[in-house]
């Protein structure tokens, strides 16, 4: 039997554990909230994009509703050990595992890969980026590769500043079935794109998390409040987490404070 890291995420191998611990500490509330609105909307179908060690599709293959999973990572160092952690999932005949980027053309590309598992591999842009290993990778539009509509279906987007191009390659997809999209967009013309596009395939903006934004298909629209409280209730614990990290602050400041009086400490009369 191989060994496995258990987490609140599921089980892993454990060479993921430094992805694992990335993800725990920045980004818990959006897995655990992701999850728990594809359970609520009952989707059927879970769109993993830039799956990376595979932590969503995990995490929301063991749901009833869901029958498949499509996870899509083109970084090859995370790509295999995406297939590592789908190989020991009880369910892993749900994940289908697609090694290429997802873009707005089929062809080829230029990929960035910062180190192993990194959370900032990317399609190179005009722009360029952070020194990395560059790689040529095969690129394909969602609308070509997932044909099928009518279904529910949960879509995660984390691509590093390649949304508009992403989701323009999948606006028939979005269109032909009833989506809950959420959307990594750290850069503001980026995100000007990714509200734009959502706008014109009628889907309304439901909450923004940091840096991941919600979108739902107007059948859904009634489920917004009950989507806030699903977000709300697991950033709850981030809240109070903060909430003591400042007590302590001030607790160690008063301390500290103590400490200098104690020691007869005096403020410098030139300083004032």
């Amino acid at each position: 039997m191989q060994d496995t890291i258990k987490t609140i995420f599921g089980d892993y191998v454990p060479e993921s554990k430094k992805r694992l611990d990335l993800t725990y500490d920045y980004e818990t509330c959006a897995v655990l909230s992701f999850r728990d609105i594809v359970a609520h909307i009952g989707a059927t179908q879970v769109v993993d994009i830039g799956a990376n060690i595979g932590i969503y599709s995990v995490f929301t293959s063991g749901l009833p509703s869901v029958r498949k999973v499509y996870a899509f990572e083109p970084a090859p160092e995370s790509a295999a050990l995406l297939k590592k952690n789908v190989a020991i999932q009880s369910v892993s005949e749900k994940i289908s595992i697609y090694e290429f980027a997802l873009s707005d053309h089929a062809g080829e590309a230029t990929f960035n890969i910062i180190s192993p598992m990194s959370g900032a591999n990317a399609i190179v842009s005009s722009e360029g980026g952070r020194a990395g290993t560059f790689v040529t990778i095969q690129t394909k539009p969602l609308d070509d590769v997932l044909p099928f509509s009518g279904e529910l279906v949960a879509v995660k987007i984390d691509v590093e500043g390649h949304e508009p191009a992403t989701l323009s390659g999948a606006k028939n997809f979005i269109r032909s079935n009833k989506c809950f999209v959420q959307v990594e967009s750290l850069r503001p013309e980026t995100l000007d794109s990714v509200r734009e596009f959502m706008a014109e395939v009628g889907y309304d903006h439901v909450f923004s998390l940091r840096d991941d934004h919600f979108y739902v298909h107007p059948q859904f629209k009634n489920d917004a409040k009950h989507i806030l409280d699903i977000i709300a209730k697991n950033l709850a614990p981030d809240l109070r987490n903060l909430t003591e990290l400042r007590l302590e602050k001030r607790r160690i400041a008063a301390e500290a404070k103590k400490l200098w009086h104690a020691a007869g400490y005096q403020k410098d009369p030139l300083l004032g």
